[in-house]
Order: C-alpha cells, then structure tokens, then sequence
C-alpha cells in the first residue's frame, strides 16, 4: 500500500506531500472521494468490531441513525465498498476496519468532528456490545482531545466513577481500557473510589476486581502513576480474594524483583511504598510488604506476563534495569538490612523474615560478599539464637555452588562461616541434624557430582544424628534438654535421632516418661517420628519393653492420635494385632488407621482377627480391608489362605459397601482384588452373580458421589466377569437398563457407553460400549423387545469407520443393524445423536464435512424411512456446518 500509495509512473517523482494525501491513495485509489462514504468508514473505525447482518444487524443499523445519519442499507453498503481495497475484514456477520494504524487515522479524524459530549450521549444509548466495542478501539486514539475528555466524562461520579460501577464486570473492564487513553485521569478516580477503603471493604470489591487489578497492572508501569497504584495494589493484596497468578499479590511482588518487575520505576521509588507499608499498623499490609522484600532476594528465572507495558499508542515502556553490579548488590542490600531488622524485632512478621533471609542465602553467597552476609547472619543469631536453617542454606551453598568457577579464596571464606557457625551445643548439633529432611542437609567438604553415575550421600545428617544421640545419651541432662526441643514440632529427620537415644540411655522407661510429659505440656503437637523412633529403638533392645512403652504413651491423651504409628513402629505380633483390635473396638483409633500398621509381615492366621473386627465398622471398615489384603498380597509373597479368601469374597459383596468411598484409591483396591479372584479361580456362576449385582448398585438415586468414584473400576470388574459368566453378568446389568427408576436406567446407561465418544480421529464414531460385551448377549436382549430396547443399543455399536483411503464408511454391524431393527422407533434418532462428537477441540465443523458422504451413501437404502432420514441428515449437517464455519470465523470477535 505504501509503495503504490508512494509512487507514480515508475520515476520516483514525489508525489505525496501529507498523511492524508497517503490515506486518501489508500481509500479512494484516485477515485472521486464520496463523503457520505467516509463519513461511514470513519465512524465505523471507532470500534473494534461492528455488526452489519443476522442476529447483529441492529448495530450497522443503530450507528446508521445516531451517528452516520443515513439508512442502514446504505450504511452497510458504503462499509462493503471498501471490502475489494482490503480496508474492510469481514468475519462471520461482524466486520473491521483495518489495518490498526489506518483504522486509528480514520478514527482520529472522525473524532477531531465530534464533541465529547456528543460521543457521551452515543455511548450512553448504545447497546453494551458497541459501548465494549468502542472502549477497546479507542486505546490507539488515545492522542485525540475528544477521546480524553470523553474518558474524564466516563470517569465521573455519576457514570463509572463510582463503587457500585466500579465493582461489576463491565464497568471495571470499561476503566481497564479508559487506562491507554487517559491514564492519569484513571489513576486519580481509582485513587479517589478506592483509596481510602478498609482492608474489609477491598475484600468485598470482587465482581470488578479482576480488571481493577489488571488496570493497575498498567498504571505501575508508568513512573507517573506509580506510587498511587502500588499503594492501592499493595492493599488489594491484604485483601486478596483470589487465588489466580497474577492477582494483586503477584503483581505487587512482581514488583520488587530485579528484572522484569513491570515498572520503569527505579528501586528507590518503589521502596519508598514498601517502606510505607512496613510502617503500617495493619498485619495484613506489613505480612505482604516482607513477602515482597522476600522476592527481592530471588535472583534466576525472572519472567512476567506481557502485555501491561503496551499503554494506548505510545511506544511499549521498558521495565527497569540495573545498568552496574554496583546496582545489583544495593538492590540486595536493600531487601536484606530490612528483612533482618524485620527478623530481630518483635513484629508478628519476624519469623517470616528469618524465613525469607535463610531461604536466600545461598543465593545471596553469589550476589554479595561473603562477610555482609556473615554478618547478617550473626545478627539473626544475636537475637533469635541457633539458626538452622542457615546452615543448611550455607550446606547448599558448598554442596551445589562450590565447583561453579567460584574463587578459591571465596570457598574458603564461606567453609569457615560453616565452621564458625556451627553449634558446640549436642543439643544444638541435634536440632540442625533432624530439623530437615534428608537431603537437606550436605556434608560440607562434599561437591555434588552432575555425573550420570555419580554416588551421592544422602545419609550425612542421618549418620550426624545417631553420632549426637550416643553423646547426648551419656548425660541426662543433655537428654531431657534434646527431648525438651525435638519431641514435638515439625522436625522432618527425627526417626534416627530418637531410635539411637533409645538404645543408648540407661533408663529407657524414663526417657519415655520425659518425652510424654513433653508431649503433654507442648501447645505443638507431637513428633510422630520422634516417638515412632523411641519405639523402634526400644523394639530394637527389647520387644517386651517396646510393648510396655507403647502401652505407657497410649495413657497419654496428647499420643492417643499417634496409636497406629507407635504400634507399627515396631515388630508386630499377635498381642500388638490384639491391642489394635481392642483399641478400634473401644474407638481410640479409626479403621483407616490400621492402613499403615506394616501388616505385610504377619501370617495369615494372625491378620484375620483384625480384618475380622474391621468388619464390625461399617463401610470405612470394609474398604480398609480392600486396602489391607492388597498390601498384604502385593508381592506374592505371603500365602492366600483360604479363610483370607472366603473373607475377602465375603466384603466384597456386602451391600453397605458400595454406599460410600473412603478414599480415591478404594475402587483400585476392588478392582485389584476381584482380578485376585480370578486369578485363583475363586469366582463361581453364583458369585458372579452376586457381584455383578454388587457393583451396579452403584446405579441408583443418591449415589453421584459413589458413581463416579468408582464407574472406572466397576467397568473393569465387569468385564472380567463377562469374560466368565456372560449370560449371567449381563442379565444384572439388564435389570438396571429396564428399571423403572430414571436413575438406575441414566448411571446403567452411562456405565455401558464408551469413554472415548469426545475423541479426535473419528474415535467417537467406534464402537460405544466401555467394555467387552459379547455382541450376541446384548443382540438377544433387544430382540426380546424391539420397539423398546432398539434405540437404546445403538449407543453401544460401532457406527463408521475408514476405508483404505481415509474416508468413512458405515460400519458392518451398523448396517445389520439397520437392517433387522432400522423401523424401530427412535433407532434413527439415536444413530443422529452418534454422529456427533460429546466433546470436540477446534471448531464441530471439521468433525462434520467429513459425515456428509457417509450419510449420502444410504440415499438409495432400501428402506424409505432411511432415505427420508439421510435428506434430513443431510439437510441437518449442511445447516450445523455453516453455522459453525461463522462461529469459527467469529471466535476472534468473541476471543480477540
């Protein structure tokens, strides 16, 4: 366009002395310029998409009177001369002026004409598609003085400039866009309506949050706008109600991280809100600015979503940078001396600062010398005592970063901190060998190996422990001071620790009774490998004295709960199996406690007592043996008694079990142990009988919950029966196809119709049972009662499938089908409903095309009735088809 609109004759003469003389080459092409026509390409440039036919004519017709002031069939055909010059794009019943540089020009001129109070009352009169319309075309217009005044006009009180606007859907998506053409205007009215609102009051602005948020997005990008706009995002995000990545939270942190921050506004700016904010009386306030200072120290994978730093027309604004290293140390330095003094205070905070701080450190050892960090540490360590997980952050530090070209000296610096910094205190020493989990923890003169056959040492904190523990054991003050700081709390690599203090204090009985006490008196809760390690370790001198200790714990109200872990941790015998059943009996425990007893070492004559008592608890109980027995089975290893299996046959088919799940893993338990079954031939006709009926209990009222937790299994049970007793597995299943409960006859149906009905590649043209019915069980069934049941297996057939070409073809055992039951009413209806897809990506159109020569070839079918449906079927796609093809074409109106 530029080229033709540029030159003339071929000779390079100039020949354009404006911008509108170019626009008027493109336009007009030399033509004599018709005025009505411009003003009609004009005004139909101030909108993003505008309707002209069907369903949306009436917006062609609405800015024919208000604005264009000339009939709608003339308006619209004005717009479609412009179609042949590619000005105009046409998608569906909707069409555009194009492309964006010339449609703003147009626009631009358009407005130079008009008055905002002009466009004001145009806007308030219009329909809201236009309104939305116009809003998202005008952010490139953005230099326009109309366009500005409008906004203010929009801004007002008694418009959009308000609460109860400002707080719906369309009127906070009406600001975000007002945001590229008056951005100070939008900045000052959110300031002004939300300002000065509560923490509760933010909360309950939620049906307009979404494009609030995003509106704000925008104005911190801008320096101009920054400082309101992070102050109100920071109280959004005390307020924070969602749970969305790029909610008020994640924007405003985004904001304090070195690279892509989404603000051209320099640190400084942007500490002086966070320092607002650290002084604010509000938890809530204060909790989100350390979160943000938190994500200052991140130093790697920086990334942001684009799109915010495109306002109205201008040119894309630039996040801000670090230009020098110096820059990149005082960002960090910035974010660390507030955390830490954060962390030394009394703030309510403090401890997620410490948190924050030891999280960074390793990645501070890279970005800051080492000693401001010792430093920091100390302080920390001045005030709050042993810091663990500063070491341990020091470990990775050694362990991950050491071999990274980092100069020797460095290396020798951060080793010596490790040292400096490591507790003389045993008890000390035992909290930071057991505070992590494992691998937290890393031997400080190991490097880790990127080898592909490299060994690691996963168990240095373990072996630390059990050092500790035979120190500690020697002294019983040492003792009651670990016991006093390990036994409860979250520390994750207890187990070790306690099971060697265990074996190695003189007085076991009263290490048990310290640590119970502990227990009681601790507004924490216990530390289920703490004690689970002083069982074990009693087990490991004594199984008597493990016994007597976990019956001395069980006393404890506090380690009631813990039961099951105490009782597993050690070796199980009958009495333990006894204590477990007296304790479900007496409801100290619950039956999905006894998953996790380690009941895989037992013999058989031994487990069957406790499956037995679980019986006795109702639907929880039945489905913790399921899970019991296929744990117990798991490796083949233990022998199948046939008391185990007369128990398991027995659950399985007892009718409360199928009237709740426990747990998403209970029909994988079934489903496993009915194979089990099988396997040792087990099932007979009349038990196959008995759990077919079982299982398709899950058909009835009430029973969504269960349906659907347990339809997958059932599916497979049913066909591992099938394969059995066909006659005899279908015959239950066809009791619930002709219930007289709609329930019972929808779940049946559901259960029977294939899972792949939404697949691409013609899927859902295959065949539509879920599992394998032999085709003569189900034929007979229907043959009993043709005008009943005809229609109701078409589900379960195979419709088409492709030839050698790739082209479908109707599938053999459809047309027989067809043949014998093609007059039964409502067979042809159900063969319609098959030949569309349930669920389909992209547009239904390309699933569609496909059918119309599939349905053509049965146009001289022997039987009328089927030639009458193909010229419905026919009729039918050809309509569906372009309907879709318009909606296709439509999405980047509905989508764009």
């Amino acid at each position: 366009m530029a080229v033709l609109a540029a030159q003339q004759d071929a000779d390079s003469r100039q020949t354009l002395v404006s911008a509108e003389q170019v626009l008027d080459r493109i336009i007009w092409s030399g033509k004599q310029r018709v005025t009505d026509a411009q003003r009609v390409l004009e005004i139909a440039s101030l909108f993003e998409w505008l309707g002209m036919q069907g369903r949306v004519e009436s917006q062609a017709g609405f800015l024919a009177a208000e604005l264009a002031h000339v009939p709608a069939p003339l308006f619209v055909e004005h717009l479609l001369s412009f179609k042949p010059r590619g000005i105009i794009s046409q998608r569906g019943d909707f069409v555009q002026v194009g492309p964006t540089p010339l449609a703003a020009r147009l626009g631009l001129a358009r407005l130079s004409v008009m008055t905002a109070e002009q466009l004001l009352r145009f806007f308030k009169t219009a329909p809201s598609e236009l309104q939305s319309s116009l809003l998202k075309r005008i952010k490139w217009m953005d230099m326009s003085p109309t366009a500005v005044a409008f906004a203010d006009r929009l801004l007002q009180p008694e418009m959009f400039g308000n609460f109860a606007a400002l707080n719906t859907e369309f009127g906070s998506k009406a600001l975000d866009r007002l945001v590229h053409v008056a951005p100070d205007l939008v900045s000052t009215t959110i300031d002004r309506v939300f300002g000065h609102l509560s923490i509760e009051e933010l909360k309950a602005a939620h049906d307009g949050r979404r494009h609030l948020v995003w509106a704000l997005e925008k104005l911190v990008f801008r320096k101009q706008t920054f400082e309101r706009s992070a102050h109100l995002l920071m109280k959004l995000a005390a307020a924070e109600n969602e749970n969305c990545g790029n909610n008020a939270s994640g924007i405003f942190k985004q904001l304090y991280q070195l690279y892509l921050s989404g603000t051209e506004a320099d640190p400084t700016a942007r500490l002086l809100v966070l320092d607002d904010g650290l002084a604010s009386q509000s938890e809530f306030e204060r909790r989100v600015c350390v979160d943000a200072l938190g994500h200052m120290l991140s130093n790697g994978h920086y990334s942001r979503s684009g799109g915010a730093e495109q306002i109205g027309s201008a040119e894309a604004i630039e996040d801000w940078r670090p230009r020098t290293y110096g820059e990149i140390h005082d960002f960090f330095r910035a974010a660390v001396s507030r955390l830490t003094k954060i962390a030394v205070s009394d703030d309510v905070c403090a401890k997620v600062a410490q948190t924050h701080l030891a999280s960074h450190i390793r990645g501070l050892l890279r970005d800051l010398p080492s000693a401001e960090v010792k430093a920091m540490i100390d302080e920390v360590i001045r005030v709050r005592g042993f810091w663990p997980e500063a070491l341990m952050s020091i470990s990775d530090w050694l362990y991950f970063d050491r071999e990274k070209g980092t100069p020797a000296e460095i290396s020798r610096e951060v080793r010596s901190m490790y040292d400096a910094l490591l507790p003389t205190d045993p008890v000390e020493l035992a909290i930071l060998y057991t505070q992590g989990w494992q691998v937290d923890l890393h031997d400080p003169d190991a490097t880790y190996d990127r080898g592909s056959d490299a060994k690691h040492d996963f168990d240095y904190a373990a072996r630390q422990a059990t050092s500790t523990a035979r120190l500690i054991a020697t002294d019983n003050q040492l003792t009651e001071r670990s016991v006093e700081r390990i036994a409860c709390g979250d520390g994750h690599g207890t187990f070790v620790f306690a099971r060697e203090l265990m074996k190695q204090v003189t007085d076991p009985n009263e290490l048990m009774q310290i640590a119970i006490a502990v227990a009681e008196r601790s507004e924490t809760s216990s530390n289920r490998g703490f004690f689970g390690g002083l069982i074990t370790g009693a087990d490991d001198r004594d199984s008597d004295l493990a016994k007597r200790l976990i019956r001395l714990a069980l006393q404890s109200p506090k380690l009631k709960n813990e039961a099951i872990a105490l009782i597993g941790s050690g070796r199980l015998q009958s009495d333990d199996i006894q204590l477990v059943i007296s304790l479900l009996a007496s409801a100290d425990i619950h039956p999905w406690q006894c998953r996790n007893l380690g009941l895989a070492r037992l013999d058989a004559s031994s487990l069957v007592p406790l499956l037995e008592e679980l019986e006795r608890h109702g639907n929880e109980g039945l489905w913790t043996i399921l899970d019991i027995v296929g744990m117990y089975l798991y490796d083949g290893k233990n022998a199948v008694t046939k008391e185990l299996v007369a128990l398991i046959k027995r659950v399985l088919v007892t009718p409360i079990l199928m009237d709740a799940v426990s747990n998403n893993m209970d029909g994988y338990h079934m489903e496993q142990m009915v194979e089990r079954l099988v396997r040792f031939s087990a099932i007979s006709e009349p038990y196959a009988k008995k759990l077919s009926k079982q299982v398709m209990r899950i058909c009835r009222q009430g029973t969504d919950r269960v349906f659907y937790d347990l339809d997958a299994p059932v599916r497979k049970i049913l066909e591992s029966l099938m394969a059995l007793y066909p006659a005899t597995v279908w015959t239950e299943i066809a009791k619930k196809l002709t219930s007289k409960s709609w329930y019972d006859r929808f779940y049946a149906e559901h259960l029977l119709q294939a899972q792949h009905l939404g697949g691409d590649d013609g899927d859902y043209l295959g065949r539509g049972l879920s599992f394998n019915v032999p085709s003569q069980i189900y034929m007979d069934w229907v043959r009993e009662k043709q005008e009943a049941r005809a229609a109701t297996a078409v589900a379960w057939l195979p419709i088409a499938e492709k030839n050698d070409r790739g082209q479908l073809k109707w599938h053999t055992e459809l047309e027989a089908f067809v043949a014998e039951f093609g007059s039964q009413p409502d067979v042809l209806a159900a063969i319609s409903s098959r030949l569309l897809p349930t669920s389909y990506w992209g547009g239904l159109e390309r699933y569609l095309e496909p059918l119309i020569p599939l349905v053509q070839s049965w146009s001289s079918h022997p039987n009328a009735n089927i030639r009458r449906w193909v010229t419905e079927q026919l009729d039918r796609l050809h309509k569906v088809i372009a309907e879709e093809r318009k909606r296709s074409e439509e999405d980047v109106v509905r989508y764009g």
